[in-house]
């Protein structure tokens, strides 16, 4: 510094580390506290949402006026009114719970912390994967117990019913109708809403795919709030936002007969009351554990530079492609670190048998042919499964899960000749096939092409395996997520040379046999 004199110096670094702390202070605890009152007045005065009343005005030929007075209920009734009396409250009720009904919440500690360290640059936005009305308490119950900011979180309309509602509000939901169509005020107040948190620095959370998963399996994204949030960057709320993709994996869902009804022809039940008083019900099983894991942050203005595009100046084209691209690799980053539990690849043996009863030797060959995979390609398995034997007849994570499926009355056994016999009930195996779901994404690109070379008799050449699989691929493109940034050239090589590894093809010939 020269020959600057020592009090200036000080007062320099006095002024850095106070933003240096600033900055770890508000990733921790989010920003200074907000009377909600006064953010939808500051909602309101925001020159976009102004710009659609008048819009709304001109159309409905309806006073200004007026159409405030509507869109203050409409704030109202979206709004989160936060109380950390009401979250310590609810956290200890779900120590109980959570205590009394799982085994455990598995945290991938270095994901999280990776991701809160991002929340010192920006907002950080929490996108979980959603198989579970848990799904809302999860993320919050851990980051309170941990001594984080609790995010405010994005809930369906339908559960803003009394006294469920109220709670929820107070514990951080902000509630959204499931369809906006047609209603422009609507559409702008939210919108509102939305870019006044992204605006406040305030974390918040939302469920990419929309609606819970009834079979287990990934959605493709949902990117209407993608979209508003994008434009609430590039319309200057903030200059950069971080989204979360994050796996909420269950060994066994608390919703799981339910979801079983819904896919054979049941009407989905409202949330309501009498709904909310089953509770005990679920109170009297085991459902295993809970596996949290983070992949690595996605930041909104990285992503833009990689795509050569300036906030300033992006078209309506360049503003979908991007939105689209971000859905889609929040997405493959929560497939690519979902768990794989003891669960599922029990489930996944037992339904990919052909006969009607399959032995104990016969399962322990097909988890290990799968762990074999999974291991292959990287994906997280469970903690428990760590030099834990693949027998469901051995005492180990994997007997538990037959256990727990067994007890459930979704399958039965038998001894016959000193072997034990499994047998999936018939009825139950949609609920069987939800946790078999949960690996699709990891074996798709094997499958691709595996159907692509037994698709026919005779031997294939190489270019009609690849072009075969790429109209697979893109039959399947919806059901399917694919890694981002890889061609489909680079993606079908990789996969065929994988499975020309002798150590494949030794697992192959074993279940073969089998």
């Amino acid at each position: 510094e020269g020959d600057k004199p020592t009090a200036v110096i000080a007062r320099k670094v006095r002024s850095a580390l106070h933003h240096h702390l600033a900055k770890e202070t508000r990733a921790v605890f989010g920003p200074p506290a907000k009377e909600v009152d006064r953010l939808i007045d500051e909602a309101m005065r925001d020159r976009v949402f102004q710009a659609s009343v008048q819009e709304v005005s001109a159309e409905k030929n309806k006073p200004v006026p007026a159409l405030l007075k509507d869109a203050r209920k409409s704030f109202d009734a979206i709004a989160a009114r936060f109380s950390p009396t009401a979250v310590g409250g609810a956290a200890m009720i779900l120590d109980w719970v959570f205590n009394r009904i799982y085994d455990g919440i598995e945290v991938d500690e270095a994901g999280l912390q990776r991701a809160m360290k991002e929340a010192a640059n920006a907002p950080v936005v929490f996108t979980p994967s959603h198989k579970s009305h848990l799904d809302y308490l999860i993320m919050s119950y851990v980051l309170w117990k941990r001594g984080f900011t609790v995010p405010l979180v994005a809930a369906g309309a339908n559960l803003s019913f009394f006294p469920l509602g109220p709670f929820l509000r107070r514990c951080g939901a902000f509630f959204l109708r499931r369809s906006f169509k047609g209603d422009k005020l609507y559409t702008a107040v939210f919108k509102a809403y939305l870019k006044k948190l992204v605006h406040d620095g305030i974390h918040h959370e939302f469920f990419p795919e929309g609606g819970r998963s009834r079979t287990g399996k990934l959605l493709q994204p949902k990117l209407g709030l993608f979209t508003w949030l994008v434009e609430a960057v590039l319309e200057g709320a903030r200059n950069d936002l971080v989204f979360v993709p994050i796996a909420i994996d269950y060994e066994k869902v608390v919703e799981g007969a339910e979801y079983k009804k819904e896919l054979q022809g049941g009407e989905k039940k409202p949330e309501d009351l009498k709904a909310l008083l089953s509770a005990p019900a679920v109170l009297a099983e085991n459902y295993g554990r809970i596996h949290l894991t983070f992949d690595a942050p996605v930041s909104l203005a990285k992503l833009m530079d990689e795509r050569g595009l300036d906030a300033e100046n992006v078209n309506d084209d360049q503003k979908k492609a991007l939105v689209r691209a971000l859905g889609h690799r929040v997405m493959y980053g929560i497939s690519k670190v979902s768990t794989v539990t003891p669960h599922a690849l029990l489930a996944s043996a037992l339904l990919a048998h052909r006969k009607r009863g399959i032995s104990d030797r016969d399962v322990t060959d097909r988890i290990v042919f799968l762990r074999g995979l999974v291991t292959d390609l990287g994906s997280p398995l469970s903690r428990l499964l760590k030099d834990s034997p693949s027998s469901p007849v051995v005492l180990g994570p994997i007997r538990d899960a037959m256990r727990m499926f067994a007890s459930a009355g979704m399958v039965s056994s038998v001894e016959a000749r000193g072997e034990r016999i499994f047998q999936v009930a018939d009825d139950r195996r949609p609920e069987l096939s939800f946790y078999k779901n949960t690996l699709l994404n990891v074996v798709a690109g094997r499958s691709i092409v595996c159907a692509a070379v037994l698709a026919s008799e005779a031997e294939l050449h190489h270019d009609a395996v690849r072009e075969r699989a790429r109209f697979l691929s893109r039959l399947f493109k919806l059901e399917f997520l694919y890694p981002v940034g890889k061609t489909f050239e680079h993606i079908f090589d990789e996969t065929l040379a994988q499975l020309s590894r002798p150590a494949a093809r030794d697992r192959r010939q074993r279940v073969d046999r089998a």
